[in-house]
């Protein structure tokens, strides 16, 4: 930017807008001594100006430095952090830790904090899961009541939202008679178009399926989880 061809290289003043002057002085300590201390009270700081002006060693490093901070209070502002600068090793750290600490962190309440296209990329990923899809289908719903209490999702967007949801729950892992009891949960029950989305999804996933003979055989499922795969034959 200084030495090239560029309009900044002829200018007296140059506005750095999106670097915080924290943010700078740490940028100007590692340009000179190629070091940094990173800790929880400047990362964001060091992150955000490091993208800014592209210092892919630093961005690395702040990357690997939220990974070893992991946990599950944290979380799901990592995950945000991963995709707002594009850090995909993190994303990936995140997203793994979530799945395979997935009870845990639906007990903390974290869960219900995630966007609907980061639980979509939650329940994509099929990363082993501490759980049986059952229960994941179950925090789905839970995920969609919670979204609804909290004015988060309105009723227009709900049936679009079930649809995504659903799509990416494994049904053939799930005892046809457990699904069929959410017949009863208040929000199908007031929201048609939520139990439409949910029972033309198991449709489609079983029809998808009935060619294959096993019944109750404790698989592997694809999410890492030893639990039933029930068919209709």
């Amino acid at each position: 930017m200084f030495t090239d061809a560029m309009r900044e290289s002829k200018q007296s003043e140059i506005c750095l807008n999106g670097i915080t002057a924290r943010g700078m002085k740490l940028l100007l300590e590692y340009a000179y001594s190629s070091r940094v201390e990173l800790n929880l009270d400047n990362i964001q700081h060091v992150l955000l100006s490091a993208s800014h002006v592209q210092i892919e060693p630093l961005v690395e490093a702040c990357s690997t430095y939220l990974q070893s901070q992991l946990d599950l209070d944290n979380c799901v502002d990592l995950a945000t952090i991963a995709e707002t600068y594009s850090l995909t090793k993190l994303r990936v750290q995140v997203y793994r830790f979530m799945c395979s600490h997935l009870r845990s962190f639906s007990s903390s309440g974290e869960l219900f904090r995630l966007s609907l296209s980061q639980l979509e990329h939650l329940f994509a990923c099929d990363f082993p899961v501490d759980m049986c899809e059952t229960d994941v289908l179950d925090l789905g719903v839970q995920w969609l009541r919670t979204q609804i209490s909290q004015n988060k999702l309105v009723s227009k967007q709900l049936s679009g939202a079930c649809e995504r949801i659903f799509s990416l729950i494994h049904f053939a892992h799930i005892d046809p008679a457990a699904s069929t009891d959410l017949v009863n949960d208040p929000l199908l029950q007031q929201h048609p178009g939520c139990a439409k989305a949910l029972y033309g999804e198991m449709k489609k996933q079983r029809d998808a399926s009935s060619a294959v003979s096993i019944v109750n055989s404790p698989l592997l499922n694809s999410r890492g989880d030893y639990s039933p795969i029930w068919f209709h034959l």
